[in-house]
């Protein structure tokens, strides 16, 4: 009955949630890696793609998750993900090379011209010992447990994240596993659900350039309703109390 969970949907919007979600932290997101062993479990490995996707891409649930109703140009099929290397399309031999991902995001309600948005990012490589966020390796290895998902011309309009019983992987889920990894960093699980990723993800990429074009442009906003997914990271205050205090307000 998709016209229940679509009155759902349409109510949530009109009256919001108790509280403001708050944004995955890269302390949550690496507390879920070292438990996850993402080398010999395909069920690991579809929910660390799962996770970095939504958090790199800034997705919304509906651009790559099952939220129970069916959505018409709208989700993340295996066609629109590509491993690459050096710029050049992977083959199946030689994917787990790839230095880069690209993915088609199809249009979504925040899309101006309903058109679609390709977004890439290449391989993260940490210059020190800590644990490893990467988009790439994690997509990778859930392709070589699953190479149908990229290499197989008859899968490529199916949906990408998918299960071995090809049950596409549903928002509930993932919120589980975001609430279990809040716990285990101390967090108030209740305050986080499944838009948490892209409310993670503008977060991060506005901590790390305070570029407000740039969060917008990769959160594809139409509007400047983004700002209420950023939230300010406790090392950007640095600095700002000392130059108000030495300002000159003098009217002029």
């Amino acid at each position: 009955m998709p016209r229940v969970a679509m009155a759902l949907a349409g109510l949530k919007r009109r009256f919001g949630t108790s509280e403001r979600r708050h944004p995955v932290s890269t302390r949550m997101l690496k507390w879920l890696r070292e438990g996850l062993d993402i080398e010999h479990s395909a069920d690991a490995a579809l929910i660390w793609a799962a996770v970095m996707l939504g958090f790199f891409f800034l997705l919304r649930a509906s651009e790559y998750l099952d939220v129970g109703r069916p959505l018409t140009n709208r989700g993340l099929c295996c066609r629109h993900v590509v491993l690459k290397i050096k710029g050049e399309t992977c083959t199946k031999h030689n994917f787990m090379h790839s230095d880069e991902v690209a993915i088609c995001i199809q249009g979504s309600k925040m899309d101006i011209f309903n058109r679609g948005e390709y977004r890439n990012h290449l391989e993260n490589i940490p210059s020190d010992d800590s644990t490893r966020l990467c988009v790439v390796e994690a997509v990778k290895f859930y392709v070589k447990h699953f190479p149908d998902k990229m290499f197989n011309q008859g899968e490529a309009h199916g949906p990408f994240l998918t299960d071995s019983y090809d049950t596409h992987l549903n928002r509930n889920t993932l919120q589980a596993v975001l609430h279990k990894a809040a716990k285990g960093t101390g967090c108030p699980a209740g305050s986080f659900g499944s838009h948490s990723f892209s409310f993670g993800g503008a977060s991060a990429l506005w901590a790390a350039f305070h570029d407000t074009g740039l969060v917008r442009r990769w959160g594809r906003w139409a509007s400047d309703s983004f700002h209420t997914y950023i939230w300010e990271d406790r090392k950007g205050s640095s600095g700002i109390a000392t130059a108000m205090a030495e300002s000159d307000i003098t009217p002029a």
